[in-house]
């Protein structure tokens, strides 16, 4: 939830803080860090990979990177720049998958390299588009995929390898790893998979904590949203998109002690892209077509089931709180706002200039969006 940021009057670019033109299109999420913030996108069929940064506050563009790179099959909703970096005190951190290569580069806040690195080649038809992570100096990032599969760890600040944790090779996965603290005062990367189910990876050791096969694996699934963790529960999604799909909550045992409880299981109104929000005791559920269901946290009971929201296209962006409101944006440029809490109740409707595929960054007192050729802040 963001306390400080005030969801914007209007929805026009006339009214927002700054817009900056973005060079080239993209579905990853913009990212933000004290006064700056960093997109990524691409050029023509893939062939230059941008990484980006502005100022936070005015807009203006503090520099570009280019990665030269290949074009490639992907899905015709994916794009060659979804990766979302991730960003801490050390630096910015992007992927580039390609079918040859996965680099990872790591950048200065002023733009400067630090280091890149080669995970190796990438198999899936559909294209590259997990982000990574980083947490206490370790760089995470998810690599299920139809080659050599791994969740790998590496040393913010060398690009370094710490630890490798071998997978199953089956269907490539989207899904980007969440942190569980433990009571013991370690942390767990999470990971969510078709056939390998819901797995806890120690962020330090690599060794696999627990694991629990608990999606459909008679049915061919593909894990996109990512895992989220409130209070003591591991909230998961699975699905296809024109099959079924399924959340499950999870609550491991302490440390120590083997076991995990299913605490719900939901198999109807599930989203395949959004990854669900949990928020103030509930957990809010945008569904690629549009439609909001809510149960209360940690039981799953269900407050609202399925209720259809106003925005055409499809949603690809995961919702976020802001003050009282529960926000998400479609492919065409929608913009619904719920009221947060027990009832159906919809606070706004509007139009951004144009579709997004991409999950706000609130930050800074700003509301960053990424619309299909520009960078806007209200």
């Amino acid at each position: 939830m963001a306390a400080d940021t005030k969801l914007p009057e209007k929805w026009t670019e006339e009214a927002s803080a700054w817009s900056v033109e973005l060079p080239g299109e993209g579905n990853s999420s913009p990212v933000a860090w004290g006064n700056r913030a960093f997109v990524t996108s691409s050029l023509g069929r893939g062939e230059k990979r941008v990484l980006m940064c502005v100022d936070i506050n005015t807009g203006k563009e503090l520099w570009r990177r280019v990665f030269l790179s290949v074009t490639h099959k992907r899905h015709k909703m994916n794009s060659y720049a979804t990766s979302s970096p991730a960003v801490d005190a050390g630096g910015v951190y992007v992927l580039w998958g390609q079918p040859k290569m996965i680099m990872v580069l790591a950048y200065s806040h002023e733009g400067e390299e630090l280091w890149r690195r080669d995970l190796g080649s990438y198999e899936s038809g559909h294209g590259y588009g997990v982000s990574p992570i980083v947490v206490d100096g370790k760089l995470v990032i998810g690599n299920d995929q139809e080659g050599g599969n791994s969740i790998v760890a590496l040393d913010a600040k060398s690009g370094n390898e710490l630890w490798s944790f071998p997978r199953k090779a089956l269907r490539a996965t989207y899904s980007t790893p969440c942190i569980r603290p433990r009571d013991d005062g370690g942390n767990d990367v999470i990971v969510a998979d078709w056939q390998q189910g819901v797995s806890a990876i120690d962020l330090v050791t690599g060794r696999q904590q627990w694991s629990s096969v608990v999606f459909d694996i008679e049915d061919k699934q593909r894990a996109i949203g990512s895992p989220i963790i409130w209070n003591d529960l591991v909230i998961a999604t699975c699905g296809f998109v024109t099959g079924r799909k399924r959340l499950v909550a999870l609550r491991p045992g302490a440390p120590g002690i083997p076991g995990v409880e299913k605490v719900f299981q939901l198999d109807k109104g599930v989203p395949h892209v959004p990854t669900p929000l949990a928020h103030d005791g509930r957990l809010y559920l945008w569904s690629d077509s549009g439609m909001v269901t809510c149960l209360t946290l940690p039981g799953g009971k269900i407050l609202y089931d399925r209720e259809r929201t106003s925005a055409r296209g499809k949603i690809f962006c995961s919702p976020v709180a802001v003050g009282n409101g529960i926000v998400n944006f479609s492919s065409t440029g929608d913009v619904v706002v719920l009221q947060a809490g027990d009832e159906f109740k919809v606070l706004q409707e509007a139009k951004l200039p144009e579709g997004t595929t991409a999950t706000p960054a609130v930050a800074g007192g700003r509301f960053i969006v990424r619309t299909k050729s520009k960078l806007l802040a209200w």
